[in-house]
This record gives structure tokens, sequence and C-alpha cells, in this order.
């Protein structure tokens, strides 16, 4: 989470879900369903036209979107930086002396996120270091959800494996089965 390696991380990411979107739309053909998903996924047009969806490979597609998506994120990083910055300014050069560390609210509409930002640092690096602290509070409440997720279907397959006692199976046994499908399944994806 420090570093320079979260912004490869996520640019990976994007990557993934380029590749993901662009394979499961050619295997079915379905060029509506290819748009809906990059407008699901990344909340954009899709860059790629019906005919070029049609003519062009998986792998050639797949740059085409990962390009468009990855350049989408970085304005709306620089969006986010220039929406901010006066609001940071303002407080830093009137109210900078009273506080050290800052909560800036974030909505997409429907959900706020809260993040706590150095008000110098921010300051000083125009909001890059707001944003840093943003795509850090937002990868880990990805993993922590997805951590939580898991932990809960663990206990799920835990429970259900205790059945397996009526049928003179080892419970243990059967959850280490499952557990393993259930990750490799996972895995796969």
């Amino acid at each position: 989470m420090f570093g320079d390696h979260l912004k490869f991380d996520i640019a990976n990411m994007i990557f993934d879900v380029s590749h993901a979107i662009v394979s499961d739309a050619k295997a079915s053909g379905n060029f509506k369903d290819f748009e809906f998903e990059i407008i699901k996924n990344f909340t954009m047009e899709s860059p790629v036209s019906e005919v070029d969806f049609k003519n062009k490979q998986i792998p050639e597609l797949t740059k085409i979107v990962f390009a468009a998506a990855q350049e989408d994120y970085k304005n709306r990083i620089e969006l986010m930086k220039q929406k901010a910055f006066p609001i940071i300014e303002n407080v830093y050069q009137n109210q900078g002396s009273m506080f050290k560390m800052i909560q800036v609210p974030f909505t997409d509409g429907q959900k706020t996120i809260t993040i706590v930002t150095d008000l110098k640092e921010a300051y000083e690096t125009q909001c890059q270091s707001l944003v840093d602290d943003f795509e850090k509070n937002i990868s880990l409440r990805i993993i922590d959800e997805n951590w939580k997720l898991h932990l809960r279907e663990m206990d799920d397959l835990r429970r259900s494996s205790q059945g397996a006692v009526y049928e003179q199976k080892d419970p243990l046994v059967i959850y280490k089965q499952e557990s393993f499908i259930s990750l490799a399944k996972w895995w796969i994806k």
C-alpha cells in the first residue's frame, strides 16, 4: 500500500477487468453486452465500434479498452485534484494552523467515503497526496469486503459440512475438499 506499487496494482486491475470484459463478450459475440460491461465497470462509453468489435481479436481489443480506461482513470484523478485543491488551499491558508489532518468526503451519489489526509502535504502536493490516500483507502475497502465475503463463505461451508456426520463421512475431509473447490473456482475467475 506504500509507494508507486499501488499505482501498478491499479493499472493491472484495470487491464485484468478490460481483458475479462473483452474475452467474455467475444466468446458470446454480443456487442451490446460488451458496451454494457464497459459502462458498468468503467462508467465510460465503449471505445470500440461494433465493426471493430467484430473484426478485431481479443488482444487488440483488450489493448484499446485498457488504454481508454487508463486514460479515463487519469482524467478522473486530475478532475478530483482540480476540484479538491481550491478547498484544501482555502482551509490551509485560513485555518492551517488549527489542523494537521483533514477529513475529505467523497461520494458517488449512493455511498460516501471519508478520506483522512495530511492538510499540509495535500496543499504542498496540490492534492496528489489526497489522491494517494484515496487510492489506498479504496483498495483497503475492496480487500476488506472480499475478505469478509470469503470468511462468510467459509463459515457457511463449515456449517454445511457438519451434516456429513449424518452420512457417516468425516466433516473435516468434506470441509477441506469443498474449500479447495471453492478456492479453485475463485482463482479461475
